[in-house]
């Protein structure tokens, strides 16, 4: 409850922080180089999943040693995940380096501005420098949620959200350029999870700070086994759904995908807040399930999921009458969203938001071949049918793209998975423990 209620504020303010921050960098960088960001942020989101799923692997074993309070099992996984990610990074920023010259990403990115142009690669170059350096300080990240402490994560990025966003007003007044103002930005979480982590490993539980001595070859094979699920599931669900933006920039142009990026933004308030209070709930069904207390893990399922049906069908319904208005007023009136694009976002926000609860009971439970199989039939069929509806519908088309195809390949198919055949299973397991 601490983590979902920390998890709250953080969103808030990052928020908070979206709106003052579109609404300046928008009308500061022009519609052109502003859908070059957003194009960005999608890439980097995109490759969000380079861990290998190992951070995810991590979180899942830290719930376990909590739930079974082995503090050693725990330590050898911090310290392996560690050492894993930090070779990942490593190698992942060598091919970066030698592959980055060599890519025309003005091309890459469709702008056709001299300013557009010059600044596309160093700002692809520093996002993905920040991605690769908080790839290792992700460890402090998945310890903190593990041990049902993810409040004090929240704390740390509410800082680095609060840092960023000064930043960019102060870089907007120095009239920098993209580059400079992506580096403030992205810069300040990273410094802030720096922060998070010495004052996790250094004060409040030094026994898991990490040490090569604590490095485990078989804990590494058992985060690699759990890890590699999560990572075609991550491919799978970037391939899906962070491509919305890439698919409109190379069908209509970087200028259009403010028309989609500033409306998505609205409707994703709504999500993520949902979304950062179901997260705290993955490490507590794993420890739930290391506990044997089979009929908590069945009716917080339950509740979760009418919960977040009680929340976002009104919120969603709302941004679809009111979302224009609102819209204009925050952005003024170079976007304007159509009706079947805002409701497209409505109907997207209330069943992927219904597919996040659910998921994390199958990420805590350990459930992930069948995401991962759901995952990619998804992903594929969601690609497809995104570009086709992006040239009949225009930028409507991939959020389209998205409700139809999550709907038939993974809601439904989970839903009934889940209430017919898992539930009962666990109610069964609860009367012979």
């Amino acid at each position: 409850m601490l983590t979902a209620f920390f998890s709250t504020v953080s969103q808030g303010v990052k928020i908070l922080v979206s709106i003052i921050s579109v609404s300046l960098l928008i009308g500061y960088l022009g519609n052109e180089r502003y859908g070059m960001w957003l194009t960005i942020s999608s890439i980097i989101a995109f490759v969000s999943f380079a861990d290998l799923g190992v951070g995810n692997g991590l979180l899942n074993a830290i719930s376990e040693a909590a739930g079974n309070d082995d503090k050693q099992k725990a330590l050898q996984a911090i310290s392996s995940a560690l050492l894993m990610l930090s070779i990942v990074a490593l190698i992942l920023g060598v091919i970066f380096a030698l592959v980055f010259q060599w890519i025309p990403w003005g091309r890459v990115f469709n702008v056709s501005s001299s300013i557009a142009l010059r600044e596309a690669g160093p700002a692809i170059a520093i996002f993905a420098s920040s991605f690769l350096i908080g790839m290792p300080l992700a460890v402090t990240q998945k310890t903190q949620i593990g041990y049902q402490e993810g409040y004090w994560n929240d704390i740390w990025l509410t800082v680095g959200n609060v840092l960023g966003l000064i930043g960019i007003i102060f870089a907007i007044q120095l009239q920098v350029g993209t580059p400079e103002l992506i580096l403030v930005l992205v810069g300040a979480p990273v410094v802030a999870l720096f922060i998070n982590g010495l004052v996790l490993f250094g004060i409040r539980r030094p026994w898991l700070r990490p040490k090569l001595s604590a490095v485990s070859s078989t804990t590494a094979r058992q985060l690699a086994t759990v890890g590699i699920q999560f990572f075609v599931l991550q491919i799978a669900v970037a391939v899906g759904y962070t491509s919305d933006r890439i698919v409109i920039a190379q069908v209509m142009g970087a200028e259009m995908v403010p028309q989609f990026g500033v409306p998505q933004r609205l409707f994703s308030m709504v999500s993520m807040v949902i979304g950062f209070v179901l997260v705290p709930l993955w490490p507590a069904y794993g420890e739930a399930l290391a506990k044997g207390d089979f009929s908590w893990i069945k009716a917080t399922l339950t509740r979760t999921v009418r919960l977040t049906l009680l929340v976002t069908v009104p919120a969603s319904f709302l941004l679809v009458v009111f979302g224009g208005f609102l819209i204009d007023v925050w952005v003024g009136q170079s976007i304007q969203p159509t009706f079947i694009l805002m409701l497209g976002l409505g109907l997207w926000t209330v069943i992927s938001s219904v597919g996040n609860a659910f998921a994390m009971f199958l990420n805590g439970m350990g459930m992930i071949r069948i995401q991962v199989i759901l995952a990619i039939i998804m992903a594929v069929t969601n690609l497809a049918l995104s570009i086709l509806l992006t040239f009949r519908i225009g930028v409507a088309g991939p959020v389209w793209g998205s409700v139809i195809t999550y709907t038939v390949v993974v809601l439904i198919p989970i839903t009934l998975y889940l209430f017919f055949f898992k539930l009962e299973g666990l109610e069964e397991k609860n009367i012979v423990n």
